[in-house]
């Protein structure tokens, strides 16, 4: 009797694989054929290779030279035959390519599976592999402006103190701050004082001081200039620093260069950016447009750049990330970028420039996650129609955004608000309103 074709994967994880031709399962049907009882019996519960008959550890290498091209198909046959571990293991590695040609639908989609399929195995096996899944999901979401990172960081902390691996819990706060900040500032504070709280807990000098740095630039990142926070990051800094570890000093720099650039240490930031940047990507195989530290030098190197007043040079950076970011399709990370040219076109009294850009990008910044850039857009606007002596446009963009910022903060307020306050005292003094461009200026110097 002739044996049927083994089972198609089906569901979200392969739609959003696109797997969709047969021939790939030609090797399994041979499989299926050599192997008594068929492909993979389903009364089989094995995850472990060593446990496994022969026939089924061999069975990774029987498709092709490299596992990655058949990954999504050996995932499903495996989840077929109940063998999680490694079904697990291929649709990591499916994400992992998915990652490497910055498909990140396809990478957080095998990751989701994987996830789920981790809640199958004995907490001793699923602490660990449940939380690593859960951070790099949560990382491609970050880098991708899904707000699903902040549901993914709350699982993976809860599920992190379930197992009592406070490292991770404390890791899955931090990571959620940033994206909680574009949102609120109140709420991202809160979940940095809850990782400074957990912070005594940790057991390795090491982790404890990579938790500060971590949490204390984005405390100011959220809640405004501290020098008190900025010191103590920079004692962290150097603690990191003495551990010998390159490649861990080099992720936080980046992370620093922050404080740099807002203690006007612009070639210090400018340089640790390019250093630092060159390291990770020597060191890490992975898509480094899947790299939260490349996506903070996006914006690290082109402020430092402006401020030095190396303008072309800045330009060149922010074409360059444009075209990266619109080959991959990605509008978010384009936005950004064409944002800081206008920053650039402002400063260098291109005022009409600014207003072309800004207009363009205004209407797709509405939503709730964009809501830091969309005010920075509307500081940029505002402060180049008062100099092209449009007063209204310029009172109309600056008052709307000054009301949004003292109705509710996001990340960036505080420094776009220097933006803001000089725009309207100059808009105040051009409408001969001498009594507002006083107390703006007031305002503006406190």
């Amino acid at each position: 009797m002739r044996r049927s074709a083994p089972p198609t994967p089906t569901g979200p994880f392969r739609r959003a694989a696109g797997i969709s031709g047969r021939n790939r399962f030609g090797s399994l049907r041979v499989c299926a054929r050599l192997v008594p009882g068929g492909l993979l019996s389903p009364t089989r519960t094995g995850t472990q290779d060593e446990a496994a008959p022969p026939h089924r550890r061999a069975i990774g290498g029987l498709f092709s030279p490299d596992p990655r091209e058949v990954a999504p198909e050996l995932a499903h046959h495996f989840e077929e035959s109940r063998d999680w571990l490694r079904a697990i293991k291929y649709l990591r590695l499916a994400a992992e390519t998915a990652g490497r040609r910055y498909a990140p639908r396809e990478a957080t989609a095998a990751l989701q599976h994987a996830v789920e399929l981790s809640r199958k195995l004995p907490d001793a096996e699923r602490a660990g592999i449940e939380t690593e899944i859960l951070t790099k999901l949560a990382a491609i979401y970050l880098v991708s402006f899904d707000m699903r990172v902040v549901e993914t960081c709350e699982v993976l902390a809860d599920r992190a103190a379930h197992y009592g691996l406070i490292d991770t819990e404390v890791r899955a706060l931090v990571d959620m701050a940033y994206p909680l900040s574009w949102i609120s500032s109140e709420r991202c504070l809160k979940v940095l004082e809850r990782a400074l709280e957990l912070n005594a807990r940790q057991k390795d000098p090491l982790m404890r001081a990579r938790t500060r740095a971590h949490c204390l630039v984005r405390r100011i990142w959220a809640g405004g200039w501290n020098a008190g926070d900025a010191d103590e990051c920079r004692r962290a800094v150097a603690e990191i620093r003495q551990s010998g570890d390159r490649l861990l000093l080099a992720s936080h720099l980046i992370d620093y260069n922050f404080i740099q650039y807002a203690s006007s240490e612009y070639r210090e930031a400018q340089r640790n950016a390019v250093e630092s940047l060159a390291i990770l990507l020597n060191q890490v195989e992975e898509n480094p447009y899947l790299s939260t530290a490349y996506w903070q030098s996006q914006f690290i190197l082109p402020w430092s750049l402006l401020r030095l007043g190396e303008w072309g040079e800045m330009l060149r950076e922010i074409k360059v990330g444009i075209a990266m970011a619109e080959r991959n399709g990605d509008s978010y990370r384009a936005q950004t970028l064409r944002l800081y040219q206008a920053w650039l076109h402002l400063e260098a009294m291109d005022f009409a420039g600014v207003v072309g850009i800004c207009d363009s990008l205004l209407p797709s910044l509405g939503d709730p996650p964009r809501r830091p850039w969309g005010r920075f857009c509307l500081a940029l606007l505002g402060s180049a129609h008062r100099a092209l002596g449009n007063y209204a446009l310029a009172r109309e963009h600056l008052v709307t955004l000054r009301d949004e910022m003292d109705h509710h903060t996001v990340i960036h307020d505080w420094h776009h608000r220097m933006l803001l306050q000089s725009g309207l005292a100059e808009l105040w003094l051009a409408s001969g309103d001498l009594q507002q461009a006083r107390a703006e200026t007031q305002s503006f110097w406190r």
